[in-house]
């Protein structure tokens, strides 16, 4: 249905340019995980914080296999991420050691890497020709949420490659964020209550 769109916006990332696209929660912006280059683009836009750090980046994958070759998964992560993914949840899991990518970069030099399995065709279909992209929202630190490509600031559309319109998002609120190592949730959002439900009878 959106093939042709789908194949355009991967084009671009595997050439190392940087995207806009929808998932369930909110707009994205995408940049090869494997292009050092395309990463820095996404920590300019996304900008510092009030100290002058960036903040770690999330990475978007299409399939399980992805986030086994990226992160180390025991039982009771594998138990979740089958039970949650692909859904509005970003799960963080220690990097593997041999995984041949930028996420320093992404991670701020920690051994924890987020990740997003979407649960929106045009985001999964992008990254499953492309290979795993950054997944943080498509906007400016402090700026508002994007729900809709109309939401995206002029600042943002004019720093990235493609814009990828995929519709208003189906929750249009941020992902929640869980720490799947210490079973805590870091960030509440989208299906909260029923993710922390599911740590509590898991621990």
């Amino acid at each position: 249905m959106h093939a042709d769109l789908i194949n355009r916006a991967a084009g671009v990332v595997m050439q190392g340019g940087i995207i806009v696209y929808p998932t369930e929660t909110l707009y994205g912006i995408g940049a090869s995980i494997n292009n050092g280059t395309a990463i820095q683009r996404v920590l300019k836009i996304k900008s510092r914080d009030s100290n002058g750090k960036f903040k770690p980046i999330s990475v978007a994958v299409s399939n399980y296999s992805m986030i086994e070759e990226l992160a180390g998964v025991d039982e009771f992560s594998h138990s979740f991420i089958k039970r949650f993914m692909p859904g509005p949840v970003t799960a963080l899991m220690p990097c593997r050691n041999d995984a041949d990518t930028n996420l320093d970069a992404l991670t701020g030099g920690k051994n924890l890497v987020g990740l997003r399995f979407p649960d929106h065709p045009v985001a999964t279909g992008i990254i499953d020709i492309s290979g795993p992209i950054t997944s943080t929202s498509a906007n400016s630190a402090g700026g508002a949420e994007p729900r809709t490509i109309k939401d995206i600031d002029a600042d943002v559309a004019g720093a990235v490659d493609m814009l990828v319109n995929g519709g208003p998002c189906k929750y249009g609120a941020a992902s929640t964020v869980v720490n799947l190592a210490d079973k805590k949730v870091v960030r509440r959002g989208v299906m909260c209550e029923n993710i922390e439900a599911y740590i509590s009878s898991h621990r």
